[in-house]
């Protein structure tokens, strides 16, 4: 009986509490999601698109220095997030890269004509990825190494070569930056690879607002620095 007081107590105790301090306002911080499950809504939602098929294609600036072999990782690691963090089905994906022997011809016909790009391939969407600088600097008689890479990513739509991604319709630039890393040349790349391919697919799906940004990310309000 003692028990069944003290219960009841409890409960008109909480409901003073919830007209005290505006009974909604209580219950929404209660029930409301902690920071790490907020998530920033996707810019596109890829998977959307996915079953017309997507062709992933990264191509290398004329105009720019890039290591040998960036193109390629640079592709799969994209090509790895659309799977894992967009969720888009492998069997949907068709990849290009700088080294493959289509690049040539997919890249002059993207340029000026991306409808007919993914007709040739037979999808419906080109996620086109154009790196425009990637440079790798070692540091005098240490295996330091610091790097950057600037590229520009867009989402076109076969169907009369409309951009779909990103709405200003001018390609979302990215830029990321390793200062020092003591670990070798690779992992620099192996982190400008990673940091540039999340800065892209993170705008096809609701991402983590704790790891929407990147340690190795250049913000707009930076590019100047």
């Amino acid at each position: 009986m003692r028990i069944g007081k003290i219960t009841i107590l409890a409960f008109l105790a909480f409901s003073v509490l919830l007209v005290v301090c505006g009974g909604c306002n209580v219950v929404g911080f209660l029930v409301s999601p902690s920071a790490h499950e907020r998530k920033v809504k996707a810019e596109f939602r890829l998977t959307e698109r996915q079953k017309g098929r997507i062709l992933v294609l990264v191509d290398r600036s004329r105009s720019g220095s890039v290591p040998v072999g960036f193109a390629s990782q640079l592709l799969d690691t994209v090509r790895q997030r659309l799977v894992k963090k967009a969720r888009i089905k492998e069997k949907y994906l068709v990849v290009i890269d700088g080294t493959s022997p289509e690049n040539a011809n997919a890249s002059r016909l993207i340029k000026s004509s991306p409808a007919e790009v993914a007709r040739d391939a037979g999808v419906e969407t080109v996620l086109y990825v154009e790196i425009q600088d990637c440079k790798i600097v070692g540091m005098v008689e240490k295996d330091y190494y610091e790097g950057s890479v600037t590229c520009r990513a867009a989402l076109l739509d076969s169907s009369g070569g409309r951009i779909l991604w990103p709405d200003d319709g001018g390609g979302r630039l990215i830029r990321v930056r390793v200062e020092l890393e003591t670990r070798g040349r690779q992992v620099v790349l192996n982190r400008l690879a990673g940091s540039a391919s999340h800065c892209i697919v993170r705008n096809f799906y609701d991402c983590p607002r704790t790891s929407y940004r990147t340690a190795d990310e250049v913000a707009e309000f930076d590019f100047g620095n």
